[in-house]
């Protein structure tokens, strides 16, 4: 959800807005106004996207924040692999996206330590990101890369993370809607009352 931080600079927008502008439109330009440090901080906890659309989002997000493309495959048995991206030099980049924000964490260690392990040392990328749903500290980071026991480069991002990157990367929230349509809703009927109260002070 965004958090009430940004509602000032967008009822700001609601009320500078134009009434013929489309709805597509006056929702992305809502959402523009939102964004920067100053304007608002993300708070998603990521519950209302499903497994899939989980993962989508992680390889456009680290994707953008990489500056690269990550390939992503149709849903089932992955191997391990989410995202891949081939570097100039051959090497294999993997990501790994595992939506479980509801799962303890020392089950989730557990769970890498005994499911993913194995199967990314099988790959032996050059470099392997993993990203989780699941709000994390240094030290819980730090017991993730231990957990896969890796001898390759490992990258570990949990909520806070993408909550940040979502704020630099706006063009990737805007295409996520289902991250903020709740908020959106909440938006659109602040427009139409400032709309409804324009047109009586005309009248």
């Amino acid at each position: 959800h965004i958090t009430s931080v940004c509602l000032t600079p967008c009822i700001r927008a609601i009320e500078a807005s134009s009434l013929a502008l489309p709805a597509l439109e006056l929702i992305n330009a809502i959402l523009s106004s939102c964004h920067g440090v100053d304007a608002r901080v993300n708070d998603y906890d990521f519950s209302r996207l499903n497994d899939k659309e989980f993962e989508v989002l992680c390889c456009d997000l680290i994707g953008a924040e990489e500056g690269v493309r990550f390939e992503r495959f149709k849903p089932g048995r992955d191997g391990g692999i989410d995202g891949r991206y081939f570097s100039p030099d051959g090497g294999e980049w993997i990501l790994q996206a595992k939506h479980w924000a509801a799962t303890p964490f020392p089950q989730l260690v557990t769970r890498i330590r005994s499911s993913e392990a194995s199967k990314v040392a099988a790959l032996s990328p050059e470099r392997y990101v993993l990203v989780v749903s699941y709000p994390l500290s240094s030290m819980n980071k730090k017991q993730l890369i231990e957990a896969l026991g890796a001898s390759y480069p490992v990258n570990v991002y949990g909520k806070e993370d993408l909550n940040d990157f979502l704020a630099k990367h706006p063009t990737v929230e805007q295409r996520h809607f289902k991250l903020w349509i709740s908020s959106a809703t909440v938006l659109v009927h602040l427009l139409n009352n400032a709309i409804r109260g324009r047109s009586e002070a005309m009248m």
